[in-house]
């Protein structure tokens, strides 16, 4: 890698932390909210939490685009997940699809109207700065190759109509384009789900979880040795993250990086 490219990719990797870093905020802002919410405070936490990031695809659902999105969630936390939705009367089921009801409408309203008033809160006296931003952001994501249809459907929802709503509606899209070149990245070394939550744990100085579901390949390779990562296992972590920059280089071409870094950076909360 040149060092050109490492700059680049290192641009990458700070820009997407200062991303994780604005939607978690207004998504645990509204998330935090779920007891004063007449809806939500009918909803077991363990459905309301994901739902938040699934309600603007519902017209899109398939029991396959709840998985995608939660990919790194165990298989039968995502089919309790699922079958949660159906208990709740928020969806009924046509073949594959998952149908939003009526009674999806109130909550839909409610978790908008949660999350624009946490952008306004965040936001309010920076929106010169959060609407550049957001422009930016919709130039990217429009520059974005489609991966399994998450970076699709997140190209073609309608936006919010509050401008700083949209800045975090169009933030929220960009972290579905990094997290698809993530999986194409780790797929592309025949590991799954599970394998790379274990080296990402690692690699940020976290306790790996259990090492009963990992894949054949992390023993057969060398990357794990008495359940903890080996140096071939952290070497192979790092070329993922470089390879996940590979595939989300491309959207940011034409895109002034150093200069949304540091519009970012400004942008509160501040960690």
């Amino acid at each position: 890698m040149t060092t050109e490219n490492e700059g680049t990719m290192t641009e990458l990797r700070l820009i997407a932390a200062e991303i994780d870093r604005l939607v978690w905020a207004v998504s645990h802002t509204v998330r935090d909210q779920r007891e004063t919410l007449a809806v939500a405070s009918t909803l077991p936490a363990s459905t309301f939490g994901p739902i938040i990031n699934l309600l603007p695809f519902r017209d899109q659902m398939t029991d396959a685009f709840v998985r995608r999105r939660y990919i790194y969630r165990p298989e039968t936390v995502n089919t309790d997940f699922i079958t949660s939705l159906g208990e709740t009367g928020l969806f009924t089921r046509a073949g594959d699809r998952l149908v939003p009801t009526d009674s999806l409408a109130p909550l839909v309203d409610e978790v908008n109207a949660a999350i624009d008033t946490a952008c306004r809160d965040f936001w309010t006296a920076h929106t010169e700065l959060a609407l550049s931003i957001s422009q930016t952001a919709g130039l990217v994501l429009e520059n974005a190759t489609d991966r399994d249809g998450l970076v699709l459907a997140a190209q073609g929802l309608d936006e919010a109509q509050d401008p700083l709503h949209r800045c975090w509606q169009r933030l929220t899209a960009l972290r579905l384009v990094r997290n698809e070149a993530h999986v194409a990245a780790w797929q592309s070394f025949d590991l799954s789900a599970a394998d790379v939550e274990f080296l990402t744990a690692a690699r940020a100085g976290a306790t790996p979880g259990t090492s009963a579901d990992l894949s054949g390949e992390m023993n057969r390779r060398g990357l794990v040795a008495d359940a903890l990562v080996t140096e071939a296992g952290s070497a192979l972590r790092e070329q993922i993250e470089d390879a996940t920059d590979d595939g989300v280089a491309a959207a940011f071409d034409g895109i002034d990086r150093t200069v949304l870094w540091g519009q970012l950076r400004n942008l509160p909360p501040r960690n």
